[in-house]
């Protein structure tokens, strides 16, 4: 995407001279890209009076309603859905049909422009089986069915709920239990186990007396993994607190500002004194996993490599919570603070001996679904998952058997 909108700047620029009232919008699935794009684009076309704006999950809640102002809007998923804005020029990146119909439906909302423009950006093979079938003109339901045929299926983690669904209606069960000591809310929670077992069990295989005894059992011997389950999605044991290039405070993921920044760790009084500088929530940045520092967005992606000090081949394809990870690659000049912090933490995890573009293939599960290379001290490669994604991963790979012996350590 950040090649072909390189190599069309003066395309882009072209459109603006000859239709002048236009708005764009640029939708890419990584928030890097963006922020790299909107660099790129603001030192292009603000020499030209066209504004530029950025919305991704690092942009600031304010940013967010600024960038909706703009002549071009640079944003990721957090513009797809429950916004509307008006738009007359589109590029987007699209690995699904799903988002391939949402981000293309943003376009044409309106009618109070002269011309209406899209460019989709698609991976070859799914470029190829459009351009079979496509023809110059289409009503919107035929378009949209090629374009469903073109892309492969999604996947839907359809086990998810026999295997993990279940525990999770026991998690609700067992705190409603906890909360009525009493017979308060007891024809209640029966109630609700009777509707769980008609969601999740049949009539000759009931379901939650089991999943009861198994969700304490969870709790008592892998308190990470129940956690998983309680929490709500995006909350992680990574987040750290950054303050970010733009001059912003905000949290995010470790892995992923060690893959697209460069920066230094901080100390946590430093970051704090300033959150209260700015009479910003302290809750909201308290107890990270550490305090980083960003000077830059890297050109290109780095290479991600994560260590363990033991042998996992014990433990692949099933959901484990395991520790001592550390970063090995890449080397940057605080992987020793990193490190240090790393290593400490218990993370719910699943490991595969698949590589990780096998594993995303195989199992259709998308360009953006987390996966990390891994290395153990035998030095053989693995794939790792973390988190509510090594749940759902666990969904799928619980068929699957190894590929044979690995070698031992010595």
């Amino acid at each position: 995407t950040e090649l072909w909108v390189e190599e069309h700047l003066a395309e882009i620029h072209g459109f603006f001279q000859k239709y002048r009232a236009s708005k764009a919008a640029i939708l890419v699935s990584s928030v890097a890209t963006a922020r790299r794009l909107y660099a790129r684009l603001k030192a292009y076309f603000e020499p030209y009076g066209i504004t530029v704006g950025e919305n991704t999950g690092l942009t600031s809640r304010a940013g967010r309603e600024e960038s909706r102002k703009q002549d071009i809007l640079v944003g990721t998923s957090t513009v797809d859905v429950g916004v509307d804005f008006h738009i007359n020029y589109l590029i987007f990146e699209a690995f699904t049909a799903g988002s391939f119909l949402q981000r293309f439906g943003r376009l044409g909302r309106h009618d109070e422009f002269e011309m209406y423009q899209a460019h989709a950006l698609l991976p070859r093979f799914v470029l190829e089986r459009l351009q079979e079938q496509a023809q110059a003109e289409m009503e919107r339901e035929a378009f949209n069915e090629m374009v469903r045929t073109a892309f492969p299926g999604e996947q839907t983690f359809a086990n998810y709920s026999k295997v993990w669904g279940v525990a999770q209606a026991a998690q609700v069960v067992v705190e409603l239990q906890g909360q009525s000591k009493k017979d308060e809310n007891s024809a209640f929670t029966e109630a609700l186990i009777e509707q769980y077992e008609r969601t999740y069990g049949t009539a000759d295989k009931p379901v939650m007396a089991r999943a009861l005894k198994k969700y304490r059992a969870m709790v008592y011997k892998l308190p990470q993994i129940a956690e998983e389950l309680r929490s709500f999605r995006g909350q992680s044991p990574l987040s750290c607190g950054v303050w970010d290039s733009d001059g912003e405070l905000k949290t995010y993921d470790l892995f992923f500002l060690l893959a697209n920044t460069e920066f230094e760790v901080i100390d946590t009084s430093l970051f704090m004194q300033e959150v209260r500088r700015r009479k910003l929530e302290e809750r909201e940045f308290g107890e990270q996993l550490l305090y980083l520092k960003i000077y830059a967005y890297v050109p290109e992606r780095l290479q991600m490599v994560l260590g363990l000090s033991y042998d996992v081949t014990a433990y692949l394809h099933t959901i484990q919570v395991l520790h001592d990870f550390t970063v090995r690659e890449p080397h940057t000049t605080w992987n020793d603070q990193v490190n240090k912090r790393l290593k400490r933490l218990k993370l719910p995890a699943i490991v595969s001996d698949m590589p990780r573009f096998e594993l995303k293939q195989r199992l259709r599960l998308g360009g953006l679904f987390p996966v990390y290379r891994l290395q153990d001290m035998t030095g053989n490669e693995y794939t790792v998952v973390f988190g509510q994604e090594a749940l759902l991963l666990d969904s799928l790979l619980f068929a699957y058997k190894t590929k044979g012996d690995r070698a031992l350590f010595l």
